[in-house]
């Protein structure tokens, strides 16, 4: 398992998916409103963002 550790927070979250683009969803996804978010990163970023689950493979 991979972690990342998320900006000046010092959190500690886990690498749940692979995209096929290269980027990777990370920790647990926010199910507050009707379109969850999870945050994101993009190759060679240094930043993750929050970024809608508009897709989900079971």
């Amino acid at each position: 398992m991979k972690y990342r550790t998320l900006g000046r927070t010092g959190i500690k979250v886990r690498q749940n998916y692979g995209c096929g683009n290269g980027g990777y969803l990370y920790g647990y996804p926010n199910k507050t409103a009707a379109l969850w978010t999870t945050s994101y990163l993009a190759p060679n970023s240094g930043a993750g963002v929050s970024t809608p689950i508009s897709t989900v493979y079971q």
